[in-house]
């Protein structure tokens, strides 16, 4: 029946080289008729399964290239993987110069409301403190004001006051009052009143300014947060494809050890075959050549039918932790020093977490 050699292509598949030592037989067999003495039968079965066993040989060694350069592409693998995560974390940083022209115009709109803020206080204290300022403004509520309750002046008396000493101090305070009040009216009476400090316009241009800075605001933290969902999106593509990657090369190397292991035994076998078809051509001592064969050690030979293996590489590992708006930390970082307080950040979500 054939005898055949497996040969295993890149993918593992095997094929069929196939010995078929029945039409060896047959071919000898022909030989043999045509040469009654078939003194060389013999010599020409030797050659010919030498010449077999040769193409075998040569076959088995060059079958391991294919396997090698499988395993050299699927190494290659971690490096692609590599490459498109840099490429992907390079366009995202390209947003950096656009989220630093939002900080920017972020912080320098706080300090102009903080301003319009400073301006609305000031309009503020100068109504107060022209209501201070001018006496007349007393004089409108004094016309309107009831006459004060004079018994209650009156009735305050000191410990020990005669009655005339009582006549007088009431006098002299009734004396007083009149006289202020007679002040006022000369003053005041043709006086116009200035109208109170009117601060509308400080409040509204405050209201304008916060509601702009709001808008500011929220235009930075959807560039900030779009820049921080890329680098996710970009780490997360890397770590799925190490992971295919690192699956891939691991099954290929055990499938490439098992088939060098396969390689081996049959370049074994093929070397004694050959030492076998020396004893089976020898005319002396066949027995002490048979027994050298089974003695015979191949592995100086067989070791070279090797594929080189390499140590997969360690994963790229994502940052720790990114700060994105509605973290209490991005607030702390980005809001803590501005002229004026912020609103709410928004809240921004990552698509993806990143675990190892």
């Amino acid at each position: 029946m054939p005898r055949t050699a497996e040969r295993m292509d890149a993918s593992g598949t095997a094929d069929t080289f196939a010995l078929d030592l029945l039409g060896v037989s047959a071919a000898l067999a022909g030989l043999a008729v045509r040469d009654p003495s078939r003194n060389n039968t013999k010599d020409i079965f030797v050659n010919n399964m030498k010449g077999l066993v040769d193409e075998l040989q040569d076959h088995i060694h060059s079958s391991i290239q294919p396997h090698q350069e499988y395993l050299n592409g699927l190494y290659g693998s971690f490096q692609t993987c590599r490459d498109e995560l840099y490429a992907s974390l390079a366009k995202a940083g390209k947003q950096n110069s656009s989220v630093s022209l939002g900080r920017a115009a972020h912080e320098r709109c706080r300090s102009e409301q903080a301003q319009a803020k400073t301006s609305l206080a000031v309009c503020e204290a100068a109504k107060q403190d022209l209501a201070k300022a001018d006496e007349c403004t007393a004089w409108p509520v004094m016309q309107v004001t009831s006459i004060p309750d004079a018994g209650s002046v009156c009735l305050k008396t000191a410990v020990g006051e005669t009655y005339e000493a009582y006549v007088r101090r009431m006098k002299e305070h009734w004396d007083d009052e009149l006289s202020k009040y007679e002040s006022m009216k000369a003053s005041c009476s043709t006086k116009a009143i200035a109208p109170a400090e009117d601060c509308s316009k400080e409040e509204t241009g405050l209201e304008s300014k916060k509601l702009e800075c709001d808008g500011v605001q929220s235009t930075f933290e959807r560039g900030f947060c779009d820049q921080a969902v890329q680098a996710n999106k970009a780490w997360y593509k890397y770590l799925v494809c190490y992971r295919a990657a690192k699956s891939s090369y691991e099954d290929a190397t055990q499938t490439a050890k098992t088939i060098v292991d396969s390689k081996r035994l049959n370049l074994d076998a093929s070397h004694r075959i050959e030492c076998l078809l020396k004893v089976f051509s020898k005319k002396h001592d066949a027995e002490a050549a048979l027994r050298e064969c089974k003695l015979m050690d191949h592995s100086a030979e067989t070791e070279k039918i090797q594929v080189q293996l390499q140590k997969v590489p360690d994963a790229e590992t994502p940052p720790p932790s990114v700060i994105i708006p509605g973290d209490a930390a991005f607030a702390k970082e980005e809001y803590v020093n501005l002229a004026s307080a912020a609103s709410a950040p928004q809240t921004c979500a990552l698509p993806f977490q990143l675990a190892m």
